[in-house]
């Protein structure tokens, strides 16, 4: 799992610098990341990373082969 863009001081520093700066390739995605509504508030992150820190998961993951037992 991964949150994805997060709304913090990085994509808001990309923003407000002018694009002739930072490319304007870069400052046009955050524009349209932030404008669709795609960078969540830290708060969500930090709640998933809290709830495997303190739930039940184990670190495993289901339904993946070991590539070490896959003959090349």
């Amino acid at each position: 799992m991964r949150p994805g863009p997060v709304d913090t001081a990085m994509p808001a520093w990309i923003l407000a610098q002018p694009p002739a700066q930072i490319g304007a390739g870069l400052h046009d995605r955050f524009v349209a990341m932030r404008d669709a509504g795609l960078m969540a508030s830290p708060d969500e992150p930090a709640k998933m990373i809290a709830g495997l820190v303190t739930g039940d998961a184990t670190g495993q993951i289901a339904g993946t082969s070991n590539p070490a037992t896959i003959a090349g």
